[in-house]
Protein backbone atom coordinates (compact mmCIF):
# COMPACT_ATOMS: atom_id res chain seq x y z
CA UNK A 1 0.00 0.00 0.00
CA UNK A 2 1.25 3.48 -0.85
CA UNK A 3 2.35 5.98 1.79
CA UNK A 4 -0.31 7.92 3.68
CA UNK A 5 -1.59 11.23 2.31
CA UNK A 6 -0.96 14.07 4.74
CA UNK A 7 -3.91 16.47 5.16
CA UNK A 8 -3.98 19.77 7.04
CA UNK A 9 -7.44 19.98 8.55
CA UNK A 10 -7.03 23.72 9.16
CA UNK A 11 -6.72 24.55 5.44
CA UNK A 12 -9.27 27.02 4.05
CA UNK A 13 -12.55 27.03 5.92
CA UNK A 14 -11.20 24.21 8.10
CA UNK A 15 -14.47 22.34 8.56
CA UNK A 16 -15.77 18.83 7.97
CA UNK A 17 -15.56 19.01 4.15
CA UNK A 18 -11.85 18.13 4.16
CA UNK A 19 -12.57 15.03 6.23
CA UNK A 20 -15.50 13.85 4.07
CA UNK A 21 -13.58 14.25 0.80
CA UNK A 22 -10.49 12.58 2.27
CA UNK A 23 -12.56 9.62 3.44
CA UNK A 24 -14.17 9.29 0.00
CA UNK A 25 -10.89 9.30 -1.94
CA UNK A 26 -9.06 7.14 0.59
CA UNK A 27 -11.77 4.46 0.29
CA UNK A 28 -11.93 4.70 -3.49
CA UNK A 29 -8.17 4.64 -4.09
CA UNK A 30 -7.37 2.30 -1.17
CA UNK A 31 -4.85 4.84 0.05
CA UNK A 32 -4.40 5.71 3.75
CA UNK A 33 -4.42 9.27 5.01
CA UNK A 34 -3.57 11.21 8.12
CA UNK A 35 -5.35 14.46 8.95
CA UNK A 36 -4.16 16.86 11.64
CA UNK A 37 -5.69 20.07 13.01
CA UNK A 38 -9.22 18.77 12.40
CA UNK A 39 -11.73 21.65 12.47
CA UNK A 40 -9.02 23.80 14.05
CA UNK A 41 -10.82 27.05 13.18
CA UNK A 42 -14.11 26.06 14.77
CA UNK A 43 -15.32 27.22 18.18
CA UNK A 44 -15.23 23.59 19.32
CA UNK A 45 -12.32 22.07 17.35
CA UNK A 46 -11.84 18.39 16.65
CA UNK A 47 -14.20 15.62 15.62
CA UNK A 48 -17.87 16.10 16.48
CA UNK A 49 -20.41 13.28 16.66
CA UNK A 50 -21.49 13.84 13.03
CA UNK A 51 -17.90 13.43 11.79
CA UNK A 52 -17.34 10.29 13.86
CA UNK A 53 -20.37 8.72 12.19
CA UNK A 54 -18.80 9.45 8.79
CA UNK A 55 -15.46 7.96 9.84
CA UNK A 56 -16.92 4.81 11.39
CA UNK A 57 -19.39 4.28 8.54
CA UNK A 58 -16.65 4.48 5.93
CA UNK A 59 -14.46 2.24 8.07
CA UNK A 60 -17.23 -0.38 7.86
CA UNK A 61 -17.37 -0.06 4.09
CA UNK A 62 -13.65 -0.65 3.54
CA UNK A 63 -12.68 -2.56 6.73
CA UNK A 64 -10.37 0.30 7.69
CA UNK A 65 -7.97 0.54 10.61
CA UNK A 66 -8.56 3.88 12.33
CA UNK A 67 -6.75 5.79 15.05
CA UNK A 68 -7.87 8.97 16.74
CA UNK A 69 -11.59 8.42 16.10
CA UNK A 70 -12.77 10.03 19.33
CA UNK A 71 -14.87 13.05 20.20
CA UNK A 72 -12.86 16.30 20.00
CA UNK A 73 -9.83 14.53 18.50
CA UNK A 74 -7.88 16.81 16.13
CA UNK A 75 -5.98 13.85 14.63
CA UNK A 76 -7.17 10.92 12.56
CA UNK A 77 -5.34 8.10 10.79
CA UNK A 78 -7.44 6.09 8.33
CA UNK A 79 -6.11 2.98 6.57
CA UNK A 80 -8.52 1.15 4.24
CA UNK A 81 -8.01 -2.60 3.91
CA UNK A 82 -10.41 -3.81 1.20
CA UNK A 83 -12.93 -2.28 -1.24
CA UNK A 84 -16.64 -2.55 -0.48
CA UNK A 85 -18.06 -5.87 -1.68
CA UNK A 86 -20.02 -5.39 -4.92
CA UNK A 87 -23.79 -4.94 -4.87
CA UNK A 88 -24.08 -5.07 -1.10
CA UNK A 89 -26.57 -3.52 1.30
CA UNK A 90 -25.49 -1.20 4.10
CA UNK A 91 -27.54 0.37 6.88
CA UNK A 92 -26.07 3.39 8.66
CA UNK A 93 -27.75 5.17 11.57
CA UNK A 94 -27.00 8.58 13.06
CA UNK A 95 -28.38 8.48 16.63
CA UNK A 96 -29.16 12.23 16.56
CA UNK A 97 -30.52 14.64 13.94
CA UNK A 98 -27.13 14.62 12.22
CA UNK A 99 -27.35 15.12 8.46
CA UNK A 100 -27.85 12.03 6.29
CA UNK A 101 -27.03 14.18 3.25
CA UNK A 102 -23.53 14.93 4.53
CA UNK A 103 -23.05 11.27 5.42
CA UNK A 104 -24.05 10.20 1.90
CA UNK A 105 -21.61 12.71 0.40
CA UNK A 106 -18.84 11.10 2.43
CA UNK A 107 -19.77 7.54 1.39
CA UNK A 108 -20.95 7.61 -2.22
CA UNK A 109 -17.69 7.74 -4.24
CA UNK A 110 -16.62 4.09 -3.87
CA UNK A 111 -20.23 2.91 -4.13
CA UNK A 112 -20.84 4.29 -7.63
CA UNK A 113 -18.15 1.92 -8.96
CA UNK A 114 -19.05 -1.23 -7.01
CA UNK A 115 -22.83 -0.86 -6.70
CA UNK A 116 -24.73 -0.88 -3.41
CA UNK A 117 -28.00 -0.17 -1.65
CA UNK A 118 -27.55 2.16 1.31
CA UNK A 119 -30.12 3.11 3.92
CA UNK A 120 -29.29 6.15 6.06
CA UNK A 121 -31.17 7.19 9.20
CA UNK A 122 -30.86 10.60 10.87
CA UNK A 123 -31.75 14.18 9.94
CA UNK A 124 -33.09 14.66 6.41
CA UNK A 125 -34.01 18.34 6.81
CA UNK A 126 -31.65 20.00 9.29
CA UNK A 127 -29.67 23.22 9.45
CA UNK A 128 -26.17 23.64 7.98
CA UNK A 129 -26.61 20.86 5.43
CA UNK A 130 -28.47 20.29 2.15
CA UNK A 131 -31.97 18.83 2.66
CA UNK A 132 -33.10 15.74 0.83
CA UNK A 133 -34.61 17.83 -2.00
CA UNK A 134 -31.16 19.15 -2.88
CA UNK A 135 -29.82 15.61 -3.02
CA UNK A 136 -32.69 14.41 -5.18
CA UNK A 137 -33.27 17.34 -7.54
CA UNK A 138 -29.81 18.95 -7.88
CA UNK A 139 -27.04 16.51 -6.92
CA UNK A 140 -28.58 13.34 -8.39
CA UNK A 141 -29.45 14.80 -11.84
CA UNK A 142 -25.95 16.26 -12.11
CA UNK A 143 -24.42 12.92 -11.10
CA UNK A 144 -26.51 11.25 -13.79
CA UNK A 145 -24.90 13.53 -16.39
CA UNK A 146 -21.52 12.15 -15.28
CA UNK A 147 -22.86 8.66 -16.01
CA UNK A 148 -23.66 7.63 -12.44
CA UNK A 149 -26.58 5.19 -12.25
CA UNK A 150 -28.40 5.88 -8.99
CA UNK A 151 -31.78 6.46 -7.35
CA UNK A 152 -32.48 8.38 -4.12
CA UNK A 153 -35.73 8.09 -2.17
CA UNK A 154 -37.09 9.70 0.98
CA UNK A 155 -38.68 7.07 3.23
CA UNK A 156 -39.29 9.25 6.28
CA UNK A 157 -38.52 12.88 7.08
CA UNK A 158 -36.38 13.68 10.11
CA UNK A 159 -36.05 17.15 11.64
CA UNK A 160 -34.09 18.70 14.51
CA UNK A 161 -33.95 17.70 17.33
CA UNK A 162 -35.49 14.24 17.00
CA UNK A 163 -33.95 13.05 13.73
CA UNK A 164 -35.11 9.58 12.80
CA UNK A 165 -35.58 10.38 9.11
CA UNK A 166 -34.63 7.78 6.52
CA UNK A 167 -33.38 7.89 2.94
CA UNK A 168 -32.34 5.11 0.59
CA UNK A 169 -29.72 5.34 -2.15
CA UNK A 170 -29.34 2.65 -4.81
CA UNK A 171 -26.19 2.62 -6.95
CA UNK A 172 -25.66 0.39 -9.97
CA UNK A 173 -21.99 -0.14 -10.87
CA UNK A 174 -20.28 2.28 -13.27
CA UNK A 175 -16.93 1.58 -14.93
CA UNK A 176 -15.98 5.23 -15.42
CA UNK A 177 -17.41 8.76 -15.42
CA UNK A 178 -18.04 11.19 -18.28
CA UNK A 179 -17.10 14.87 -18.10
CA UNK A 180 -19.85 17.44 -17.65
CA UNK A 181 -20.11 20.83 -19.35
CA UNK A 182 -22.56 23.40 -18.00
CA UNK A 183 -21.47 26.73 -19.49
CA UNK A 184 -24.85 28.24 -20.39
CA UNK A 185 -27.92 28.11 -18.20
CA UNK A 186 -30.44 28.35 -21.01
CA UNK A 187 -34.07 29.36 -20.71
CA UNK A 188 -35.70 29.03 -17.30
CA UNK A 189 -38.59 26.68 -18.02
CA UNK A 190 -40.09 26.53 -14.54
CA UNK A 191 -39.54 26.92 -10.83
CA UNK A 192 -40.76 23.83 -8.99
CA UNK A 193 -41.76 24.83 -5.47
CA UNK A 194 -41.92 21.90 -3.06
CA UNK A 195 -43.55 22.66 0.29
CA UNK A 196 -42.91 19.85 2.75
CA UNK A 197 -45.04 19.78 5.87
CA UNK A 198 -45.00 17.15 8.61
CA UNK A 199 -47.30 17.03 11.63
CA UNK A 200 -48.24 20.69 11.22
CA UNK A 201 -51.47 22.41 10.10
CA UNK A 202 -52.26 22.88 6.40
CA UNK A 203 -52.60 26.67 6.62
CA UNK A 204 -48.78 26.90 6.83
CA UNK A 205 -48.40 25.48 3.32
CA UNK A 206 -51.17 27.71 1.97
CA UNK A 207 -49.50 30.82 3.37
CA UNK A 208 -46.15 29.77 1.96
CA UNK A 209 -47.60 29.14 -1.48
CA UNK A 210 -49.15 32.63 -1.49
CA UNK A 211 -45.83 34.17 -0.43
CA UNK A 212 -43.98 32.39 -3.23
CA UNK A 213 -46.59 33.46 -5.79
CA UNK A 214 -46.22 37.07 -4.67
CA UNK A 215 -42.40 36.94 -4.75
CA UNK A 216 -41.82 34.87 -7.89
CA UNK A 217 -45.05 35.29 -9.83
CA UNK A 218 -43.29 36.43 -13.01
CA UNK A 219 -41.97 32.87 -13.45
CA UNK A 220 -43.72 29.66 -14.40
CA UNK A 221 -44.36 28.24 -10.94
CA UNK A 222 -45.25 24.62 -10.26
CA UNK A 223 -46.28 23.69 -6.74
CA UNK A 224 -45.84 20.30 -5.11
CA UNK A 225 -47.21 19.79 -1.59
CA UNK A 226 -45.53 16.98 0.34
CA UNK A 227 -46.75 15.23 3.49
CA UNK A 228 -44.16 12.51 4.14
CA UNK A 229 -44.11 10.23 7.17
CA UNK A 230 -42.02 11.89 9.89
CA UNK A 231 -40.92 11.35 13.47
CA UNK A 232 -41.87 14.88 14.50
CA UNK A 233 -43.07 18.26 13.24
CA UNK A 234 -41.19 20.07 10.51
CA UNK A 235 -41.41 22.28 7.43
CA UNK A 236 -39.15 22.88 4.45
CA UNK A 237 -39.63 25.02 1.33
CA UNK A 238 -37.44 24.02 -1.63
CA UNK A 239 -37.36 25.63 -5.06
CA UNK A 240 -35.84 23.79 -8.03
CA UNK A 241 -34.76 25.80 -11.06
CA UNK A 242 -35.65 23.86 -14.21
CA UNK A 243 -33.47 24.78 -17.22
CA UNK A 244 -31.58 22.89 -19.89
CA UNK A 245 -28.10 23.62 -18.55
CA UNK A 246 -28.69 24.30 -14.87
CA UNK A 247 -28.94 22.33 -11.64
CA UNK A 248 -29.90 24.36 -8.60
CA UNK A 249 -32.18 23.94 -5.58
CA UNK A 250 -32.69 26.51 -2.84
CA UNK A 251 -34.30 25.66 0.50
CA UNK A 252 -35.36 27.18 3.77
CA UNK A 253 -36.33 25.35 6.95
CA UNK A 254 -39.14 26.17 9.32
CA UNK A 255 -38.40 26.63 13.01
CA UNK A 256 -40.34 27.27 16.19
CA UNK A 257 -41.38 30.90 16.26
CA UNK A 258 -40.39 31.52 12.62
CA UNK A 259 -43.33 32.76 10.52
CA UNK A 260 -44.32 30.58 7.58
CA UNK A 261 -43.99 33.56 5.26
CA UNK A 262 -40.39 34.15 6.32
CA UNK A 263 -39.47 30.57 5.44
CA UNK A 264 -40.88 31.02 1.94
CA UNK A 265 -39.28 34.46 1.47
CA UNK A 266 -35.84 33.12 2.37
CA UNK A 267 -36.04 30.48 -0.37
CA UNK A 268 -37.44 32.98 -2.89
CA UNK A 269 -34.68 35.51 -2.15
CA UNK A 270 -32.01 32.85 -2.71
CA UNK A 271 -33.57 32.03 -6.11
CA UNK A 272 -33.66 35.69 -7.17
CA UNK A 273 -30.05 36.20 -6.15
CA UNK A 274 -28.99 33.14 -8.16
CA UNK A 275 -30.94 34.22 -11.25
CA UNK A 276 -29.18 37.60 -11.14
CA UNK A 277 -25.92 35.73 -11.85
CA UNK A 278 -25.03 33.64 -14.90
CA UNK A 279 -24.26 30.56 -12.78
CA UNK A 280 -25.31 27.08 -13.91
CA UNK A 281 -25.10 25.37 -10.49
CA UNK A 282 -25.82 26.58 -6.98
CA UNK A 283 -22.92 27.18 -4.62
CA UNK A 284 -23.44 23.96 -2.64
CA UNK A 285 -23.58 21.84 -5.77
CA UNK A 286 -20.39 23.51 -7.04
CA UNK A 287 -18.52 22.09 -4.03
CA UNK A 288 -20.11 18.69 -4.51
CA UNK A 289 -19.33 18.36 -8.22
CA UNK A 290 -15.58 18.78 -7.81
CA UNK A 291 -15.15 15.15 -6.76
CA UNK A 292 -16.93 13.41 -9.67
CA UNK A 293 -15.35 15.94 -12.04
CA UNK A 294 -11.90 14.99 -10.75
CA UNK A 295 -12.65 11.30 -11.38
CA UNK A 296 -14.14 11.79 -14.87
CA UNK A 297 -12.36 11.18 -18.18
CA UNK A 298 -11.97 14.64 -19.71
CA UNK A 299 -12.62 18.26 -18.85
CA UNK A 300 -15.61 19.35 -16.78
CA UNK A 301 -16.73 23.00 -16.76
CA UNK A 302 -19.51 24.65 -14.75
CA UNK A 303 -20.33 28.10 -13.37
CA UNK A 304 -20.94 28.86 -9.70
CA UNK A 305 -22.46 32.11 -8.38
CA UNK A 306 -19.21 33.00 -6.58
CA UNK A 307 -16.06 31.50 -5.14
CA UNK A 308 -16.42 30.10 -1.63
CA UNK A 309 -14.00 28.88 1.02
CA UNK A 310 -15.74 25.48 0.81
CA UNK A 311 -14.93 25.28 -2.89
CA UNK A 312 -11.24 26.04 -2.40
CA UNK A 313 -11.04 23.70 0.57
CA UNK A 314 -12.54 20.81 -1.36
CA UNK A 315 -10.15 21.47 -4.25
CA UNK A 316 -7.24 21.25 -1.78
CA UNK A 317 -8.42 17.88 -0.43
CA UNK A 318 -8.86 16.45 -3.94
CA UNK A 319 -5.44 17.65 -5.13
CA UNK A 320 -3.89 15.97 -2.09
CA UNK A 321 -4.97 12.58 -3.47
CA UNK A 322 -5.16 13.09 -7.24
CA UNK A 323 -2.93 14.72 -9.84
CA UNK A 324 -5.69 16.82 -11.38
CA UNK A 325 -5.92 20.39 -12.63
CA UNK A 326 -8.66 22.39 -10.89
CA UNK A 327 -9.02 26.04 -11.87
CA UNK A 328 -11.38 28.51 -10.17
CA UNK A 329 -11.71 31.81 -12.05
CA UNK A 330 -13.88 34.62 -10.72
CA UNK A 331 -15.84 36.64 -13.28
CA UNK A 332 -18.28 39.55 -13.26
CA UNK A 333 -21.45 37.44 -13.05
CA UNK A 334 -20.19 33.95 -12.10
CA UNK A 335 -17.15 31.91 -11.11
CA UNK A 336 -15.92 29.47 -13.77
CA UNK A 337 -14.72 26.09 -12.46
CA UNK A 338 -12.71 23.87 -14.78
CA UNK A 339 -11.53 20.39 -13.79
CA UNK A 340 -9.38 18.10 -15.91
CA UNK A 341 -10.29 14.68 -14.55
CA UNK A 342 -7.92 11.78 -13.93
CA UNK A 343 -10.01 9.22 -15.86
CA UNK A 344 -10.51 6.85 -12.93
CA UNK A 345 -11.71 3.38 -13.93
CA UNK A 346 -13.16 0.71 -11.69
CA UNK A 347 -10.94 -2.30 -11.09
CA UNK A 348 -11.94 -5.21 -13.33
Amino acid sequence: MRSAVEIDGAFGEGGGQILRTSLALSALLMRPFVVRNIRAKRKNPGLAAQHLVCVRSMARLVSADIRGAELSSTYLQFTPQSPPPPNSHFDFRIPTAGSVSLLLHALYAPLIFCGAEVTLTGGTHVAWSPPFEHLRYAFLPALSRFGVKAEFSLLRAGFYPRGGGMIRANFRPSDSLNPLRLEKRGEIKALVCRILLANLPDHIARRQEKTLRDALGSHNLRFVHLRPPATGPGNCVSIEIVAEGCYAVFSSLGAKGKPAEEVAREAAFAVERFLASSATVDEHLADQLLLPAALASGETVFLAPHKTAHLETNAYAIRSFLDVDISIEEGATATRIRVKGCGYRAAS
